[in-house]
């Protein structure tokens, strides 16, 4: 959890005052993404009832995923950085809608790279990554929906593109494109970071996050 104090001093006459703001972390953070995994975004075509990626009950199909290469542990490079499609059996938790979690992760290198798309058309927001040295920087990023909007919206990267979506009544929207794209923020390459903290806003879907050399 975050905490953020605010005073405000006031000088010896009375007559104007200036206000500081102290924020302190507590708290241990979440060992790795799998451990904030929070939503369903994958299923089967033979079960679709346990997807809800948008919130109404639709998911990707897992069966055109593979189709453009995104098996279960597949290795995604984008950006620069070697990402891992979520490991776990269709249907069971496998994203992380954003909330502001804090995240373990290590490494040292340029670019943070994000793995995810987003639902609704605002699924923009503030990541912080935190150092060993006990420095921390912030930056915006944000996905497109992963239908309808430009696939360079938000500067983003499209990194996979599969036919249709499951429903909860099965798989339909054949030829509409349901998408995966990266997004990156820049690094001090002189540190290490320990942690990251993800945006508050759940139409960010996040499948991985690495450094990228």
């Amino acid at each position: 959890c975050t905490f953020t104090a605010s005073v405000t001093y006031k000088g010896g006459d009375g007559a104007g005052s200036a206000t500081g703001t102290l924020s302190q972390r507590t708290g241990e953070p979440l060992a790795d993404l799998k451990a904030a995994y929070n939503g369903v975004a994958i299923t089967d075509e033979s079960d679709t009832a346990p997807g809800d990626y948008d919130g109404e009950g639709n998911s990707f199909s897992a069966q055109k995923l593979a189709a453009v290469g995104l098996t279960r542990g597949a290795s995604v490079t984008a950006l620069g950085a070697k990402l891992t499609w979520p490991d776990v059996p269709s249907g069971t938790k496998d994203n992380v809608a954003s909330a502001g979690q804090a995240v373990t992760l290590s490494g040292q290198g340029t670019r943070l790279v994000f793995l995810g798309s987003g639902v609704g058309s605002g699924a923009t927001g503030t990541a912080t990554v935190y150092y060993k040295d006990g420095t921390s920087a912030k930056g915006s990023f944000g996905f497109p929906n992963w239908s309808f909007s430009p696939a360079d919206a938000h500067g983003a990267t499209l990194v996979a593109s599969s036919d249709g979506r499951n429903r909860p009544d099965g798989y339909g929207n054949a030829g509409i494109a349901y998408r995966v794209f990266a997004h990156s923020l820049p690094l001090d390459a002189a540190k290490q970071v320990d942690f990251v903290v993800l945006p508050d806003n759940s139409g960010i879907h996040v499948f991985d996050m690495a450094i990228a050399p």
